[in-house]
């Protein structure tokens, strides 16, 4: 993707995400602005979440910060600070009073080094995974810890994110399992999950 092309669509982007990931499951479970009762219902959806979020310390970095559940459960443990390219998942970051920064996961605007960064369910509408990548494993200290959400191209139904508007996200990428091997070639070790049933979304644990 050339340079303009990748300006045209962290545009596209902020102004997309601006409505949260997160919104449809807030107005299905009633649950808008109420966020005690918003990261129930996240946590029951998605229950198997919490045995890898308990396993970050240290200052931690979120990519991608949605309605904030994740945010909220590591900052409890964690010296924790969110990045997003939008407004509204910062904007409900402060409202959770939150440390909060905003720009690209392709161009982390943080000092760091980190001792973990978490990005579920973000990458992959970048339109550069390998570059996010890149950029993630920069600001990590050695021996430092990611974990990172992906859509899987063998799910059963390939997932499709839109908005309350039926509006489609500007750009989704789908991995192969058998892609993580070029993608985390720069990375000292990594595993990963098949989780939350037919979307069997890729949950990889990187090392630096």
């Amino acid at each position: 993707m050339s340079t303009i092309d990748q300006l045209r669509l962290d545009l596209k982007n902020a102004d997309y995400w601006n409505e949260p990931c997160g919104t449809h499951l807030a107005r299905q479970t009633r649950t808008e602005g109420n966020y005690k009762d918003f990261d129930a219902a996240y946590f029951k959806k998605y229950p198997f979440l919490k045995r890898y979020l308990d396993k970050f310390n240290g200052r931690i970095l979120e990519i991608g910060t949605g309605y904030g559940t994740v945010a909220s459960y590591l900052a409890e443990r964690c010296q924790y600070v969110g990045l997003d390219i939008a407004d509204g998942p910062l904007k409900i970051l402060i409202d959770r009073g939150l440390s909060w920064w905003r720009g690209s996961a392709l161009d982390i605007p943080l000092a760091g080094p980190f001792d973990g960064v978490v990005s579920i369910g973000c990458l992959h509408h970048t339109g550069d995974i390998e570059g996010a990548l890149v950029e993630i494993h920069r600001i990590l200290k050695p021996g430092g810890r990611s974990l990172v959400m992906l859509y899987n191209e063998e799910a059963d139904r390939l997932p499709v994110d839109k908005n309350t508007k039926g509006e489609i996200a500007p750009h989704i990428e789908y991995t192969n399992v058998d892609d993580l091997g070029d993608l985390f070639w720069g990375w000292a070790s990594y595993r990963y999950d098949v989780q939350n049933g037919a979307n069997k979304d890729i949950y990889i644990e990187a090392a630096k």
